[in-house]
């Protein structure tokens, strides 16, 4: 095809031949015109005003349909995929462009500062109702300060996120008073007390938890004590037992398996059982003996009824307590007994051997020349009463009496009430020092204790061994390292009127220096005239030294022994 302008081809088209320089006048041309000479032209004047397209294949030219063939300004707006936004978009300050479904859109700009672009899921996008804060600051957390009001919190160190009681949040090193968990308050120094169950002690003070959780003290537990922590030191091994030795202060001893045997005894007699003392059963035949038979042995271990006309005969070894038949009884040996008698005795008085018959006893002395004054027991009630084991006394002439009887040294009878009765200066003469009481205290009680001492000797260097009869029942009692040798109760201002408490006290071979000296001890008292208040005593002491005895102090511990209270000691050969 050949494009001419002006309507002319330019060269002849009748000529022919492709070297002459015409063209064909059959070929297909593009003129501006139309030209007679030509037969298959294309004259663009025939074309309406618009943008030529051409056909593919066909070559043939036409004008381009506007929106179908191209985009016009004012026209079809350009589609998405054709690089065009699909709609026809407006301007807006401050506006954002944003993609529907099919086209474009322009969001309109929004009139306050500061609200952010939010997504419409499928929808169109809009802007927020809250304004934001254009800066921020390390660490900040946002929140609302106010409705629509986005703001940052101002933070701080070491701290937690609270809220106020009006529930505006702030950074704060303190945990507020309400909040709780799980409906329970937070537990916070200085403020509720944490309760047991919790873990905590339910108090605020030191008293009132060691109260709370049961341990009180005083009432479940013990205080310190001195005594209990001078116990917990002790060593507790095997068979000891724990004893005293200054105030709060302990110390250990033995304890053998017999000694607790006989610490278990309920009474007297019981421990006398344990003892192989007390009562004895006795088979022998004809015995012809009675309950209340004073006895002895006649040297062939054979038992007889004892009488105090001579000194063979009246070597007592016990009372027949019980008889089970002719040729079986029951013999009290020297010790305390509460019904051996069977109401039979004056109570708070002291029998004798009786001289004249065999077996019997008496509350009078025995005084005739060649008798002996031998002391059988001790009647603490009118059926019990203390069996003595002493010896007795032969009773002799008085031109021989400093050679081989009893004789009084000296007689103490108190014109006006006295704490000490003192025998002094002793005599170094005899064999055994005896000394025989009557006396009451002064002091306000229903009875008080007596002591006494050696040589004026007031060191620890005194110990006894008592027992104590009473009320049915007996009890024993141990001290070692003493300042004295106390031994007795006596009545005192507020026991029954006219009762007095007496004894007597033995000191063998007080004048020699080969032993420690020993005493042995007799005494009763009826503080009143209760069972419960009367009791009799038998003692055993050792002052631990080996000089001669040369001087006794009997004292009171409380007070004063009253007017009339009579002492007398003996010398006994």
């Amino acid at each position: 095809m050949a494009i001419v302008t002006d309507g002319g081809i330019g060269k002849d088209p009748t000529a022919s031949g492709s070297g002459s320089g015409n063209a064909p006048a059959a070929a297909t041309y593009i003129v501006k015109t139309a030209h007679a000479d030509l037969s298959a032209e294309q004259a663009l004047s025939t074309l309406a005003t618009g943008v030529v397209k051409v056909t593919t294949g066909t070559g043939a030219l036409s004008v381009a349909t506007a929106g179908t063939d191209y985009y016009n300004p004012g026209g079809t707006d350009v589609a998405l995929l054709d690089g065009g936004t699909g709609a026809s978009l407006v301007a807006n300050n401050g506006g954002m462009v944003y993609s529907g479904a099919a086209a474009f859109a322009v969001l309109a700009g929004t009139a306050t500062a500061l609200q952010m672009l939010q997504s419409g899921s499928t929808a169109a996008p809009t802007w927020s109702t809250a304004t934001w804060p254009a800066t921020t600051t390390i660490n900040q957390i946002l929140y609302s300060s106010a409705a629509n009001t986005v703001v940052g919190l101002v933070t701080g160190n070491s701290g937690v996120l609270v809220t106020s009681g009006a529930g505006v949040p702030s950074i704060a090193t303190d945990i507020p008073t309400a909040v709780t968990i799980g409906g329970a308050y937070i537990h916070r120094v200085g403020g509720t007390d944490v309760a047991i169950a919790d873990g905590g002690t339910g108090a605020s003070t030191d008293v009132g938890a060691r109260t709370a959780l049961g341990l009180a003290i005083g009432t479940n537990v013990q205080a310190q004590d001195a005594t209990l922590q001078s116990i917990a030191a002790l060593g507790t091994a095997a068979d000891k037992v724990a004893y005293t030795t200054a105030i709060d202060t302990w110390a250990e001893t033995g304890l053998t398996a017999f000694a607790r045997t006989l610490l278990d005894d309920v009474d007297a007699t019981t421990a006398q059982t344990t003892l192989g003392v007390g009562s004895r059963t006795i088979a022998q035949a004809g015995h012809g003996l009675v309950v209340g038979d004073i006895v002895r042995l006649n040297g062939s271990d054979t038992y007889t009824k004892a009488q105090a006309n001579s000194a063979a005969n009246a070597e007592v070894v016990g009372v027949v307590s019980a008889v089970a038949d002719v040729n079986n009884f029951t013999l009290a040996l020297p010790g305390s007994y509460t019904t051996v008698f069977a109401g039979a005795l004056v109570a708070n008085t002291i029998y004798f051997l009786d001289p004249t018959t065999a077996g019997a006893r008496t509350a009078t002395e025995p005084s005739t020349v060649g008798q002996v004054s031998k002391p059988v027991l001790y009647a603490a009630t009118t059926s019990g009463a203390y069996i003595m084991g002493m010896r007795g006394i032969v009773v002799v002439a008085t031109a021989a009496a400093a050679a081989s009887a009893m004789v009084k040294l000296e007689e103490v009878v108190l014109g006006a009430p006295a704490a000490t009765v003192t025998f002094s200066a002793i005599a170094q003469t005899y064999r055994t020092l005896r000394l025989i009481y009557q006396a009451r205290g002064s002091t306000a009680a229903v009875g008080q204790t007596i002591q006494f001492t050696l040589n004026n000797d007031g060191g620890a260097n005194y110990d006894r061994n008592l027992l104590v009869g009473g009320n049915g029942a007996a009890s024993n009692s141990i001290a070692f390292a003493g300042t004295s040798i106390l031994f007795a109760y006596i009545p005192a201002a507020n026991g029954t009127a006219g009762n007095s408490g007496s004894g007597t006290i033995d000191l063998p071979n007080y004048a020699g220096t080969t032993f420690n000296k020993t005493a042995n001890i007799a005494a009763g008292a009826f503080n009143t005239n209760i069972a419960a208040d009367s009791n009799v005593y038998a003692a055993f002491g050792q002052w631990r030294s080996t000089a001669a005895i040369n001087r006794i102090d009997i004292s009171a511990t409380a007070d004063n022994f009253v007017t009339g209270s009579t002492f007398t000691l003996y010398g006994i050969n």
